[in-house]
């Protein structure tokens, strides 16, 4: 009951968010392998009583009642003490990254394809013996093929699947792992994002440009429950917007809290003589308000996941961890430079523009992704080095056209960096990686002024 109740009450999602909140509930994949056990030990439960398969095969692979019995009852518990274990260790592996990594990790993990199938296995495994065990009848039959076999073959499996399981755990423990899976993933949330739902609808023309809006009484739209907007369908905004002859101005983004009653965005009729009052109710069915952030949409939200990595390394003093985040950063950002252009502006599929989003430039994205990091690593000069260093393999992946950018936010961490703590060999090797970014930036008197005003 509580599983329908949770699918109607996700009814308006877009197909996309639903499969993502799917697969971030760790109960959908062991349902549907504890649906496939029952077919499965009916399945034997035919073959051994109505087909009598253990009858028609050479007398070496038929088995008796007891001893059938006897190995079901044995592996039953055994698969249940290895599946009440498994869930211990998943709470030992999500209590280590809440407090070492960032409880926005935990996410990942569980909805690992990888872990829902090992509990997937595991609970099957335990469904299956119990009804077979519970339907065994030594009046029946004389001798049983198709139940021995297949519950001797599920135990080795599940034998097979909790060493797996034991590696698995290991291995995401593992900072390089962990941090390449979850960007793995961000990457791909932000090509769907971005290439697929933005970038088709976007002008080719410059962010920069003013677009004059319709003369006329704007209208407002509001939202109707208080929590983060987690999804917003842009297509189909865009195509009610075409059928009613609109423009939409959004005052809010993907991420964003929101209480009710808040304007989401305003609309004008392009055409002054077309002034008909608009049902707004048309407009909420493509917008998704919930109760906490997801990173189906939210770019931000994406970033912030390996910012906390990174201030919670450094609060513990794992400068490798740190490191290791502000690398998976900065490709993030890359990836964002080359699916993005930036534009304020999205067309239909006439060229009219139809809808105007909240204005975020790569500067922004920069500020999210080390800004954090920057301040709380002003007092330490390895970490802020390295995001020196960053910035400049960043510059040299993504071309001249974010170069300024790049050096100015490069400049703010400079001089954020509390000089006290800088001494003489500090200095030296802090102004070198400075001048190389220098160069990559094409900003060598720039530069000039930074070191002078250092050395003085």
């Amino acid at each position: 009951m509580n599983t329908f109740r949770w699918i109607a009450a996700r009814k308006q999602l877009s197909p996309r968010a639903f499969k993502d909140e799917l697969n971030s509930q760790i109960w959908f994949s062991p349902l549907i392998y504890a649906f496939f056990s029952v077919l499965l030990a009916a399945l034997t439960l035919f073959l051994d009583y109505y087909c009598k398969v253990g009858e028609k095969v050479p007398s070496f692979f038929s088995i008796n009642m007891d001893l059938t019995n006897t190995l079901v009852s044995t592996i039953m518990p055994g698969i249940l003490s290895i599946t009440t274990f498994t869930f211990n260790l998943m709470l030992v592996v999500f209590t280590s990254f809440a407090a070492q990594f960032s409880p926005r990790v935990l996410k990942n993990f569980a909805s690992s394809k990888s872990t829902q199938r090992i509990l997937g296995i595991f609970i099957g495994s335990f469904l299956y013996t119990l009804f077979v065990f519970l339907f065994l009848n030594s009046s029946q039959v004389d001798g049983y093929f198709a139940i021995p076999f297949v519950t001797t073959a599920l135990s080795v499996f599940s034998a097979g699947t909790f060493v797996y399981f034991i590696n698995h755990s290991v291995k995401w423990l593992q900072v390089n792992h962990m941090t390449q899976s979850m960007k793995t993933a961000s990457i791909k949330a932000i090509k769907t994002t971005i290439r697929e739902e933005l970038e088709i609808h976007r002008t080719q023309s410059s962010h920069s440009e003013q677009f004059s809006f319709p003369e006329g009484e704007k209208k407002p739209v509001c939202i109707q429950t208080s929590g983060y907007i987690q999804t917003l369908n842009y297509s189909q905004l865009i195509h009610c917007a075409k059928e009613h002859n609109l423009v939409i101005k959004m005052e809010r983004e993907v991420g964003d809290y929101v209480l009710s009653g808040t304007v989401l965005f305003y609309y004008w009729h392009r055409d002054s003589t077309e002034q008909d009052e608009m049902d707004c109710t048309a407009f909420h069915q493509y917008i998704h308000v919930g109760k906490s952030q997801t990173d189906i949409q939210d770019t931000t939200y994406i970033i912030t996941k390996f910012v906390e990595m990174a201030v919670k390394s450094l609060g513990n003093d794992d400068f490798k961890t740190a490191v290791n985040s502000i690398h998976q950063i900065s490709d993030i950002l890359r990836e964002i430079c080359e699916a993005s252009q930036f534009s304020s502006y999205l067309v239909d599929d006439s060229g009219v523009i139809r809808m105007v989003i909240p204005d975020k430039k790569f500067e922004d994205f920069l500020y999210d992704g080390f800004a954090n990091i920057r301040h709380y690593a002003r007092r330490n000069i390895i970490i802020t080095m390295e995001l020196l260093k960053t910035l400049g393999n960043l510059a040299e992946a993504i071309g001249p056209a974010y170069y300024d950018d790049i050096w100015e936010f490069a400049v703010y961490i400079s001089k954020g960096f509390e000089e006290e703590y800088l001494f003489v060999q500090d200095k030296k090797y802090f102004l070198h990686i400075l001048y190389d970014l220098a160069i990559s930036t094409k900003k060598e008197e720039q530069y000039e002024q930074i070191a002078k005003q250092m050395k003085e």
